[in-house]
């Protein structure tokens, strides 16, 4: 129906009036950043519903500009070599925009950001954050979800052994974990879904495994994907959703 080229990635989402908000990136040379080494800006763009471009964020100027600077790296010496130049400062790998009933205002964004071991809630206007948690509990986390009670459920990657956290953004605390001795691990990529009967859908993306743990931590459901490489190796699942039939009403019309 439309298209819109850009350096689009990772994740985007629809608020309530249609419009998308898309994360994005562009390569830019930053002084202050470093002195000849490109930089990837972290964008949060603003599409309207037929792909026209409404607003363009620059997440790194609002984290600048913020009392959490100090998160990112000092790295005016750094030399990287090879095709892959561009600095990565951010890596913002989820966005979300907040609707009613949550504990920040209508029109919020909830934002997830691997490389500064944070996700974050931008104001409605996008130009300040309200609130941010993470430094010091997470390790390269993705997909930071608003769950209906007001808590935030993320996938904790870490660096030899994953998690999942259920965090309460009021009061700043883990109200549930699940971090089994037998361990689950995706150093890149990872999901997480919290079913309508309480569950947790896990998405170990690296090892192409998804299951399905109580809120005891008993798993009750799993998927492995059968489609294995010459390594040996199952192929990555970069994402499991787990949709009610109603919510699915093209595939009702097949039947």
């Amino acid at each position: 129906m439309w298209n819109r080229k850009g350096r689009f990635h990772h994740d985007l989402d629809v608020a309530s009036n249609c419009d998308i908000y898309a994360l994005a990136w562009e390569a830019e040379v930053v002084p202050k950043v470093h002195a000849t080494q490109p930089t990837l800006i972290d964008y949060l763009v603003v599409l309207t519903p037929k792909g026209l471009i409404k607003r363009k964020v620059s997440l790194f100027d609002v984290l600048r500009r913020s009392p959490y600077a100090f998160l990112f790296p000092s790295i005016q010496d750094l030399h990287v070599d090879g095709p892959n130049r561009e600095l990565d400062l951010i890596h913002s790998n989820h966005v979300e925009v907040i609707g009613d009933g949550a504990p920040f205002p209508p029109g919020s964004v909830l934002l997830g950001m691997r490389n500064i071991n944070a996700t974050l809630v931008l104001a409605p206007s996008l130009d300040r954050i309200l609130w941010l948690w993470g430094p010091s509990n997470l390790t390269f986390p993705h997909d930071p979800t608003l769950l209906p009670n007001g808590n935030i459920l993320i996938f904790d990657n870490g660096t030899e052994q994953s998690q999942i956290i259920e965090m309460n953004p009021q009061t700043n605390s883990i109200v549930w974990r699940f971090a089994p001795r037998s361990g689950f691990f995706s150093a890149a990529r990872g999901s997480v879904q919290r079913l309508p009967n309480g569950n947790t859908l896990i998405t170990e993306s690296d090892r192409g495994n998804a299951f399905e743990v109580t809120r005891r931590g008993r798993v009750v459901w799993r998927f492995e994907n059968p489609d294995v490489g010459p390594n040996g190796l199952r192929g990555a699942i970069l994402r499991m959703t787990r949709f009610a039939p109603d919510q699915l009403p093209f595939l009702q019309s097949r039947r």
